[in-house]
């Protein structure tokens, strides 16, 4: 069987696809990817598979520049035999779902989230809404992280009632973000790592970090992931200069391996205002870190309200800090009791191999 593998970047692929490909070789497929390459691009290559470089510019506006990769996609999936295509991200599903339906491919799209397109209605809202809806129409599958995004589909009539199911998001490797335990400490270190962008709830991390500074002087607040370049969502950087200069955050641009910062925190905090499930999320409650995130669609599924970890408000500074002020007066037996849930709640509900035999079923390969 011939199966591509279209998303937006190698790095996606890799970090999020890693244990899919591996099974899809080891059961005798061969897998295509069809990405924008990258520092991932050979780590695809070694694992045995094939790469086709499409560059999709995700916040890119320009119909030649889609319409010349959609006539790429299209003459490659026919020039290659695929049997069947698994798409991410809004345009590789949207170019691959409207290829797929002329070549008649079967195409199992995940949607990892809605994204910034969808945040505010305007002509960016309703031309995406329409694409997904032409490209969606007829398509095989259609796989969702959470209900909320599934319920917005269905009330904009992008989907049928039939061509669906869920997963636990993308899921996470349980064995290697092993148990790190709860290390019991008089000063605590909080973390959030993502995209720096406004929609991640970087605003409102920052100054919940000055406001609990200020009364928790040695407590630490850091704050790791890349600046996203020509994106009207990044977050700028005089901005995160600012809490900077004035201790109240520790900045990191980009680590190898992001299990080595997960490990010396506490707390994972993630304020953003909408995900499809956060992977970073995933890796931190599988390490049996307590979490702290919005009540928003993707991040509410993650916690168990006073379990594992707080629910706080979209956009809200201040509720943000009362929730880590919260965490931080608990006892070390409730923080420990909140460790091991987290982790418990990783191996039963997110394990990645759930999702992986979610897609082995639905291409007819046998479970792992």
């Amino acid at each position: 069987m011939k199966i591509a593998i279209i998303s937006k970047s190698c790095w996606n692929i890799y970090n999020f696809r890693k244990l899919l490909i591996l099974k899809l070789i080891k059961k005798g497929s061969e897998v295509i990817v069809f990405s924008k390459g990258d520092n991932c691009t050979e780590k695809l290559i070694n694992m045995g598979c094939k790469f086709i470089e499409i560059n999709f510019k995700n916040r890119n506006l320009n119909p030649i520049y889609d319409f010349f990769n959609f006539i790429s996609i299209y003459r490659n999936l026919k020039k290659n035999n695929i049997n069947f295509i698994l798409s991410f991200n809004i345009k590789p599903i949207i170019l691959s779902g409207l290829a797929s339906q002329i070549l008649k491919i079967k195409n199992i799209s995940m949607i990892t989230g809605l994204g910034t397109a969808f945040e505010k209605k305007n002509i960016i809202q309703k031309i995406s809404l329409f694409l997904y809806k032409v490209s969606l129409k007829n398509i095989y599958l259609v796989l969702f992280q959470n209900h909320d995004d599934f319920n917005y589909f269905r009330i904009n009539k992008i989907i049928s009632e039939k061509n669906y199911n869920f997963t636990p998001g993308s899921g996470v490797d349980v064995n290697y973000f092993h148990y790190s335990g709860y290390t019991i400490k008089k000063n605590y270190t909080f973390l959030l790592l993502t995209r720096l962008l406004w929609s991640k709830g970087i605003k409102e991390y920052c100054e919940a970090a000055e406001i609990i500074k200020k009364k928790y002087i040695k407590t630490e607040f850091l704050l790791v992931g890349p600046f996203e370049k020509k994106d009207s969502n990044e977050v700028s950087i005089n901005f995160i200069n600012k809490y900077i200069n004035q201790n109240f955050i520790k900045y990191i641009n980009f680590i190898d391996d992001v299990k080595t910062v997960i490990i010396k925190s506490d707390c994972a905090v993630l304020p953003s205002y909408r995900e499809g499930t956060p992977k970073f999320l995933l890796e931190a409650i599988s390490m049996g870190k307590p979490i702290i995130t919005t009540n928003s669609p993707g991040c509410k599924e993650v916690v168990e309200e006073d379990k594992n970890g707080f629910l706080c408000k979209i956009k809200n500074s201040k509720d943000l800090a009362d929730k880590i002020e919260k965490f931080i007066l608990l006892d070390v037996d409730k923080k420990i009791e909140m460790s091991r849930y987290s982790r418990e709640i990783a191996i039963n509900k997110f394990d990645e191999n759930f999702v992986v035999n979610i897609y082995l079923n639905h291409l007819g390969i046998d479970n792992l």
